[in-house]
């Protein structure tokens, strides 16, 4: 018991205090040098298709004959600490959203933004092949959420593009499990475990130390109710 006593002696308690706020205090810092950090998340829907063969059931979208029709959601948002600007993006290397080579894409259109001002837009390029993304600005948490059709499959989208400053592109952060669980559903749940954990983790420190450095009743109860504890 002298043992356990002397484990959970206030100076043990203290170091590790310090040593918990210390790495607090980098995890704060590395996430305050984050600057614009592009992401997106995906979800992908079947409506029809494809046609069992010699069925004689044939699928068409305004009259063109395809082999099947997929609802694709992309939601597209700035996760970082800094501003995505329109000047960020290499001209030679624009920011594109691709499927399979295969895939032909019918339609796309821009269901919900954060604000306004940003001026989201997405266009098909003439080939069909791919998605044009512009706007002016994006603020940390601004985005938005696109709802395409097209003729591929489940495969996850392909972001393309160079961002000046942010070398690892265009992340992507995975399925997007329910497009309308969350407000314009650019908030998925890795973002807000990210954004909690260094909160929650600061909080909890800081109310532990001061417990303990006013001797609160509740460590004063724990500290007596201990086996052969004395508080002074």
């Amino acid at each position: 018991m002298e043992t356990l006593k002397e484990l959970f002696s206030p100076g043990w308690v203290g170091s590790l205090l310090s040593l918990a706020g210390l790495v607090a205090a980098i995890i704060l810092y590395r996430a305050s040098l984050v600057g614009a950090r592009p992401v997106f998340q995906a979800w992908s829907d079947r409506i029809v298709g494809p046609a069992p063969a010699q069925s004689g059931i044939t699928i068409a979208y305004h009259g063109k004959p395809i082999q099947r029709l997929t609802r694709t959601v992309i939601t597209f948002w700035n996760s970082g600490r800094g501003v995505l600007r329109s000047e960020d993006v290499v001209r030679g290397h624009p920011i594109r959203v691709t499927f399979r080579p295969d895939t032909v894409i019918l339609d796309v259109r821009v269901r919900a933004v954060t604000r306004a001002v940003l001026g989201f837009q997405s266009t098909i390029v003439p080939d069909a092949k791919a998605i044009a993304i512009d706007f002016d600005y994006m603020d940390p948490g601004d985005g938005a959420v696109m709802d395409i059709l097209h003729t591929g499959g489940f495969e996850s989208p392909t972001f393309h593009g160079t961002v000046k400053g942010v070398p690892t592109g265009v992340q992507d952060w995975g399925l997007l499990s329910r497009p309308e669980s969350s407000r314009w559903g650019l908030i998925g749940p890795k973002t807000v475990g990210l954004t909690l954990f260094p909160v929650s983790a600061t909080v909890w420190l800081f109310a532990f130390a001061w417990l303990w450095r006013d001797k609160h009743p509740l460590f004063v109860t724990l500290l007596v109710l201990w086996p052969g504890s004395s508080v002074t």
